[in-house]
């Protein structure tokens, strides 16, 4: 059973990188979708979540750190 949920949810996480809803993923294990739910939810919530990158001023603040320690 485990390695059922492990198969499904590397599947459904792969189609959501193309775009399928969580909701469209589910439809397709209906059996597991117990299992599933909560942890493409949260899949969701975390690939919504706005990436950073840092400043062109901490890079050159931190590049001349690293080098002065050098």
């Amino acid at each position: 059973m485990q390695a059922k949920i492990s198969h499904a949810l590397e599947t459904c996480l792969s189609q959501m990188e193309k775009g399928k809803t969580v909701d469209e993923c589910l439809s397709e294990y209906p059996k597991l979708r117990q299992q599933l739910e909560p942890l493409l939810g949260m899949a969701k919530i975390i690939s919504d979540i706005p990436g950073s990158s840092p400043s062109d001023e901490f890079r050159e603040t931190s590049r001349a750190r690293l080098l002065a320690k050098l």
